[in-house]
């Protein structure tokens, strides 16, 4: 989080690694993708150069379950530094924005009242 509060914001994503398991494998598996992966939650600066990445965790959790597992929504509101993310990261909190879901997803969500 040091390094994250010297930058102006943060991008926040949850990119799903390609591993190769047996099918008895289930929890690694991803309906969605059709594939056996690894979830990783990484921050990136406003360049896209990597800040931080955290330990694999299975591909059949989601983005929002990874990050509260690392603590991340928690540690970005308690350091106050803005994140940019995707739409998995909907109920993140405060410190992340996201675009809407639906028609309107142009635009993007206004920031939450802490």
């Amino acid at each position: 989080m040091t390094t994250a509060g010297k930058k102006a914001y943060v991008i926040l994503d949850g990119p799903v690694l390609l591993i190769d398991r047996i099918a008895a494998d289930q929890s690694y598996y991803l309906g969605k993708k059709k594939y056996q992966g690894k979830n990783v939650q990484v921050f990136a600066d406003p360049v896209g150069r990597l800040i931080w990445s955290s330990d694999a965790r299975l591909g059949a959790v989601d983005d929002l379950t990874a990050a509260r597992t690392h603590g991340i929504p928690a540690a970005l509101t308690a350091a106050n530094i803005m994140c940019w993310a995707d739409k998995a990261y909907q109920a993140a909190g405060p410190a992340a924005r996201v675009p809407f879901r639906g028609r309107n997803s142009a635009r993007l969500a206004p920031a939450s009242q802490p």
